[in-house]
């Protein structure tokens, strides 16, 4: 019995002692590294709720810069995470030495066909299917997908005259992420949800689930080995959500090869693709899904802070709404058509300021895939060190933007633009890997703004906070409270 406790306490001793190595992997490496807690490493307030994951490394964020260092690194768990600080740096890594950073280094084994697609995918097999997708964001084929948007967003014009005569408040994260799932099912299916009108609609459940917060997945994903958990059976996406949506895209794929349906939408884009040998079954349905998950998110979290930072800004309102106006009274419908859209300069200033106050993804992750000698030094990243740019830090830092906190579409004036450095400015990303799927973004947001800004005035009800918070642990940033807006005809 005695021997047993000894090997028990020896095991207990000598696995503490490893850990503790673990946890000098930066400082062994010439590399300055932040004193980590047990077994959480930096990250235990961000994993304890008590801190907002895009504000999880602001101290180290801005203790680099105060000892002018252009990087450092941190630990989530056990794993060796590099912070790169400075925007110079950071385009070093997202363009000019992309070839050792081309993985974002997210979850990703063979046996989950699911989680193969354009964002998760590396290497050339990334470049392939980025060759193959690129033609489907081209302008003519947005074209199309615009008249499609555009009629769909009728609705959503109606729905706001609906609150504007009864006086109820409209609470509009539920009704952009509503909208927003008709969108994705009408432009990416093919089929009709009308979530707007019937917000229990499955598409809503199932989307919802897809940005839930996933804690437990990404500590597992975060210590344990990839392969063990792949051969395990791990899935970046529960099965909930895959046994809903991969039989729907089978079924809307076979209905439209059977009866010949084209509706210039992203799904024929990918069907033609297959028919053409370009993608095989399982590609088409992981980047359905993922087109899925982050046109729905992004779109629908920015459109609600810019509906909210609208209400509060009555002037920067009213000239998103002269210049729609101004717009619509040029042609003879009163419409904005897709060629239009590039003349909402004020109105696209306003996106990118939200885009910058509320970045949808608060960090860009990236993996280091071949070994990397840092110019100048002799301090190396080593093959699978995960790398995060601290997206939404550098966003909301002053030496950038000056009162950062404030909502100044003025930001982004051509001169102010031209006058700031690379990098400093990432909602979508940089570099190679920039967001195939952006200018979709923005034309969804820029229709919220047509369809819902030109006949009605939104300010803050008084059950909004003036200053909203964010979820703690929630894979974009999403606001934590209800946002409720009174609405009004415009005079």
């Amino acid at each position: 019995m005695i021997w047993w406790l000894f090997s028990f306490a020896a095991c207990c001793v000598a696995n503490y002692l490893f850990l503790k190595h673990k946890h000098t992997y930066w400082t062994r490496r010439g590399i300055r590294q932040f004193n980590p807690d047990f077994f959480f490493g930096n990250g235990k307030e961000i994993f304890q709720g008590k801190v907002k994951l895009c504000n999880g490394f602001r101290k180290q964020y801005y203790d680099l810069k105060k000892e002018n260092k252009q990087y450092g690194g941190v630990y989530l768990f056990y794993k060796p995470t590099f912070l790169p600080v400075h925007p110079e740096f950071i385009k070093q890594i997202l363009t000019k030495d992309f070839e050792h950073f081309t993985s974002h280094g997210l979850f990703n084994h063979e046996n989950d066909y699911i989680n193969q697609h354009i964002f998760n995918v590396d290497g050339e097999k990334w470049k392939t299917l980025r060759s193959k997708l690129s033609p489907t964001f081209t302008s003519g084929k947005m074209k199309g997908v615009y008249a499609i948007l555009y009629s769909l967003a009728e609705r959503l014009e109606k729905k706001v005259g609906v609150y504007a005569k009864t006086g109820q408040p409209l609470e509009i994260k539920e009704h952009t992420a509503c909208f927003g799932t008709d969108v994705i099912a009408t432009c990416f299916f093919g089929l009709e949800s009308d979530c707007l009108n019937v917000p229990e609609s499955e598409f809503r459940k199932y989307g919802q689930l897809i940005f839930a917060p996933r804690t437990l997945r990404f500590i597992m994903e975060t210590i344990f080995n990839w392969k063990l958990l792949g051969v395990l059976g791990h899935t970046f996406a529960s099965k909930k959500i895959t046994k809903f949506f991969i039989p729907l895209i089978k079924e809307t794929v076979a209905y439209r090869k059977k009866n010949n349906v084209s509706r210039r939408d992203y799904m024929d884009l990918l069907i033609h693709l297959q028919n053409e040998n370009q993608l095989d079954e399982k590609e088409l349905i992981a980047n359905t899904m993922v087109m899925y998950g982050a046109g729905h998110e992004t779109s629908s979290t920015a459109t609600t802070f810019l509906m909210y930072e609208l209400a509060k800004n009555q002037d920067i309102q009213d000239k998103v709404r002269e210049e729609i106006l101004r717009i619509c009274k040029r042609n003879p419908d009163g419409e904005i058509t897709y060629d239009d859209l590039a003349d909402m300069k004020y109105s696209e200033m306003c996106i990118y300021e939200t885009l910058r106050r509320y970045s949808p993804a608060a960090e860009v992750p990236r993996q280091c895939t071949k070994t990397y000698t840092i110019p100048g030094t002799n301090s190396v990243i080593e093959k699978n060190t995960f790398v995060l740019i601290p997206v939404w830090l550098i966003h909301m830092d002053p030496e950038y933007y000056p009162n950062p906190e404030k909502f100044n579409p003025e930001n982004f004036l051509p001169e102010n633009k031209h006058s700031r450095q690379d990098f400093v400015f990432m909602p979508f990303g940089g570099g190679p890997r920039f967001c195939i799927g952006s200018k979709i973004a923005l034309m969804h947001i820029k229709v919220n703004l047509i369809k819902q800004f030109r006949k009605y005035r939104f300010a803050l009800n008084p059950k909004t906070p003036e200053n909203i918070t964010f979820e703690s642990l929630s894979l974009t940033l999403r606001a934590k409270e209800n946002i409720y807006l009174d609405v009004t005809p415009v005079l």
